[in-house]
């Protein structure tokens, strides 16, 4: 797998949206995506995936 194009977003300082491309391959085939997760520290100073979301890149 490759990830290219990250970049992180501070909403404020307990929660950031990170986005990026993903590209996999295997079994001889390939899949691009634009991804998008929103993580957020919880109240023990952990921070946890709140939501993930990928929209497929057509070939």
């Amino acid at each position: 797998m490759r990830i290219e194009g990250c970049d992180l977003v501070h909403l404020r300082d307990s929660a950031a949206v990170l986005t990026y491309r993903a590209q996999a391959s295997g079994d001889g085939r390939s899949s691009s995506v634009y991804a998008a997760s929103v993580w957020i520290e919880d109240d023990d100073g952990v921070w946890r995936l709140a939501f993930h979301q990928e929209t497929p890149i057509p070939p």
